[in-house]
């Protein structure tokens, strides 16, 4: 590396350097190191980070070289200092945290460290105002350097993006912070996955997750492969794609997107073909199948100005009958799931084929009118979910074909009065139910969506339910709340979400408790008020500890949640005297440092429920919406309550079906 050449990060940087397109798009080879894993991200995105418009790949800047493209300078930078923070977190990338793989990014770093210190005595902070499309004023900090000639040497040294010397800046302190805080000791490694007995590899196999984490990890070496064969055929993606990267940029004109376009289009559908054919040549292969998830990217564009009457709907046909030849080849086949299809007769018939199918998720699709002619129940499906979307109505009637579904979830995405025809609700699936979600419904002009769910329940015969989940978009007042818990109350409920209380006083807990002697998990949602349709955090109109009292009467409660937006109000004197020592309760030192508030939001509950294991702080009905969560143990007579990072408590999976989410958890 001659002088003036800037500093590679990385032992292979000359390689990506000398890359036409430095972002690789293969799902199949397995990202070894961070800047592949955030080149990747950048490529299916679009753009980096979190816009969605078409990106068009960067080219050679000169003959030979990229390193001037921004993109490329950030995500260099940025893979830098994760590899770097890995060795002291223990969060690396494939690559691993071996001591000469150290060696190397760490005499960068030294190099790197002293520059910035050189820096940041020659800088100068300003403050520039400026306003927002709404009118307030932000302020930004502005940085300059008495010696400017010393920071553009810097710039080419290390080739600084766009984001500049805040950027570089903001990551350097971080990795200061965490060298302090490991006292600059890195965590090496001293073994590899290879160095591991078989049966811990197959134990990691069969929790991979997604499936094409197990097939890049199968890809690594000889060894995996051969181990992961019983896991990376469990899943396959059919359909028709759709590849922004393909396409010509938005701003080009409609004499060059048309043709492009059609190219694209055809593409895909000659990928769905070989995809389907390839399957039916390998029966090892599709033999071993069980989950499918059958995609069409391109249903957005099905009407699109194509040139030469080029009409994509008329492809659709063969399509369909390609996949579900495929599908019928997979008799060991137990989960579909469809988005963006029309629902016609030779699905069906593919769905009554296949022995083992228990699950149906269906996502954006319809039914077509003419399945109901001489087509036979689906008697095996034991698990259904339905997204309803705008002029899909007609996938409700799918319900009439699935007489046995054990286990139903329903989103409807209409922003409309719930659209079930009443000749195609059966009220006797409700006999078989064990699991049941609804959301998000609005009212009917003959009245609220709560009454409607509670004249489903009151028709039922037999009662099952163990979990049940409902969603309004109108907020329901305590009244229609209460009936819903008396159509409830016969039902063996254990795990019971509702979002949308409009007042939420705390003689609804008074009703639940009595209702439903075997809750072990209890989340509720309260609205501010009429005109708010989704959930967030908002207070409620008693304080805590009346509520808290109320959680005495629950024997099996476990896990509790609310959307409660903390403020500083009263506690029990029960809990006070928790937390002056009588009752022997302790916080860990981890909980959430000095701030008490959240602290004592817990401990109010658990000072009056005994059997509460998990408390949690509730935003918004989303699988991962926890603001707060908090263990509490009870070990010889003790209590300790102790908060659950953010990230661990995100990889606790709790039933809560909720859109757009991968519903694994939720059968």
């Amino acid at each position: 590396m001659t002088p003036d050449e800037p500093i590679c990060l990385f032992e292979d940087e000359h390689r990506l350097r000398k890359l036409k397109n430095a972002f690789c798009s293969s799902t199949y080879w397995p990202h070894l190191t961070h800047y592949e894993s955030l080149a990747v991200r950048f490529d299916s995105h679009g753009s980096y980070p979190g816009s969605r418009s078409p990106f068009t790949k960067i080219k050679n800047d000169g003959t030979t070289s990229i390193i001037n493209d921004s993109i490329f300078r950030r995500l260099r930078l940025e893979a830098f200092f994760l590899a770097l923070e890995g060795f002291y977190t223990g969060n690396s990338d494939l690559a691993g945290r071996h001591l000469d793989r150290f060696s190397y990014i760490w005499s960068r770093w030294l190099l790197l460290y002293s520059d910035m210190c050189q820096l940041m005595s020659l800088t100068v902070q300003s403050i520039k105002s400026s306003v927002d499309c709404l009118g307030k004023t932000c302020e930004d900090v502005v940085y300059s350097f008495t010696d400017q000639a010393l920071w553009e040497r810097c710039q080419s040294k290390w080739l600084v993006p766009k984001e500049g010397y805040a950027f570089v800046l903001g990551w350097t302190e971080k990795i200061s912070e965490r060298l302090s805080e490991c006292d600059s000791q890195p965590k090496l490694q001293e073994r590899t996955l290879l160095d591991l007995p078989n049966e811990i590899l197959h134990s990691i196999f069969c929790r991979t997750h997604p499936i094409g984490a197990a097939r890049r990890l199968s890809a690594a070496c000889h060894r995996l492969h051969g181990i992961s064969l019983p896991y990376i055929y469990l899943t396959r993606s059919l359909g028709l794609s759709y590849s922004y990267s393909d396409l010509c940029p938005e701003d080009s004109p409609d004499e060059t997107k048309r043709p492009q376009k059609m190219k694209t289009f055809i593409r895909s559908i000659i990928q769905c073909l070989s995809q389907s054919h390839f399957l039916l040549t390998c029966p090892d292969i599709t033999q071993r199948i069980e989950y499918v998830h059958i995609t069409n990217g391109w249903l957005a564009d099905m009407n699109y100005d194509f040139p030469d009457t080029f009409v994509p709907a008329s492809f659709m046909p063969a399509i369909v009958q390609a996949i579900c030849t495929a599908l019928r080849a997979s008799i060991c086949l137990s989960t579909i799931r469809i988005s963006s299809y029309d629902l016609n007769e030779t699905f069906i018939s593919t769905f009554l084929a296949l022995p083992r199918l228990h699950t149906l998720q269906l996502s954006r699709c319809s039914l077509s009118h003419n399945v109901f002619d001489e087509t036979e129940p689906l008697h095996n499906v034991r698990n259904l979910s339905l997204g309803i979307s705008k002029g899909g109505s007609s996938l409700w009637n799918i319900l009439a074909l699935c007489p046995n579904v054990h286990n139903l979830i329903l989103f409807d995405r209409t922003e409309s009065i719930l659209a079930v025809p009443s000749d195609v609700i059966h009220f006797g699936n409700f006999c078989n139910l064990r699991r049941f979600s609804l959301g998000s419904v609005e009212d009917g002009s003959d009245g609220p969506a709560v009454g409607l769910v509670v004249d489903w329940l009151n028709r039922a015969t037999e009662h099952h339910l163990t979990h049940f989940k409902l969603t309004v978009r109108q907020p329901a007042a305590d009244a229609a709340f209460l009936l819903l818990l008396d159509a409830l109350q016969p039902h063996p409920l254990e795990e019971f979400i509702f979002n949308g209380l409009l007042e939420g006083h705390p003689v609804v807990f008074d009703r639940i408790s009595q209702s439903f002697p075997r809750l072990r998990s209890l989340r509720l949602f309260r609205r501010s008020s009429n005109r708010q349709r989704e959930a967030s955090h908002c207070e409620w109109p008693s304080p805590p500890w009346e509520y808290a009292q109320r959680l005495a009467s629950f024997g099996n409660l476990q896990y509790f949640g609310r959307n409660y937006l903390i403020i500083r109000d009263g506690y029990s004197p029960c809990s006070m005297q928790v937390l002056e020592g009588a009752l022997d309760v302790f916080r860990k030192d981890d909980c959430f440092g000095s701030d008490g508030d959240t602290y004592l939001a817990a401990s109010v509950f658990a000072a009056h429920c005994t059997s509460l294991r998990t408390m949690v702080m509730l935003g918004r009905d989303a699988s991962a919406s926890a603001i707060c969560t908090w263990d509490i143990e009870r070990i010889g007579g003790k209590v300790v309550i102790s908060g659950v990072r953010a990230n661990e408590a995100f990889q606790r999976k709790v039933w809560n079906p909720w859109d757009w989410d991968e519903p694994d958890e939720w059968w």
